[in-house]
């Protein structure tokens, strides 16, 4: 009699668990996949233009002049870079 005692509050601990990890599980916040650069603007330093990361042109600058920024438009502007006229970055 005692075993089937024990192994009936072992099963009602288990399943107890096991619903609240299932629960937590379940109701969680998935998450978003992060596919955003984490910086703002990829400067060329030879030609003073910023671009958006995602822009063909950053691919030709020369490495020696790519420079990643997290710098705002309008700082970027005030220390006379241009921006990209293809990608338009704002």
């Amino acid at each position: 009699m005692d075993f089937f005692i024990w192994t009936m509050v072992f099963l009602g601990i288990f399943f107890s668990v096991l619903g609240i990890v299932l629960t937590i599980i379940y109701f969680r916040k998935p998450k978003t996949p992060t596919n955003k650069p984490k910086f703002k603007y990829v400067l060329s330093e030879s030609s003073n233009t910023f671009h958006r990361p995602e822009c063909p042109y950053v691919k030709k600058i020369d490495s020696m002049n790519r420079n990643t920024n997290h710098n705002s438009y309008s700082t970027l502007i005030s220390v006379g870079c241009k921006p990209c006229k293809y990608c338009n970055p704002k």
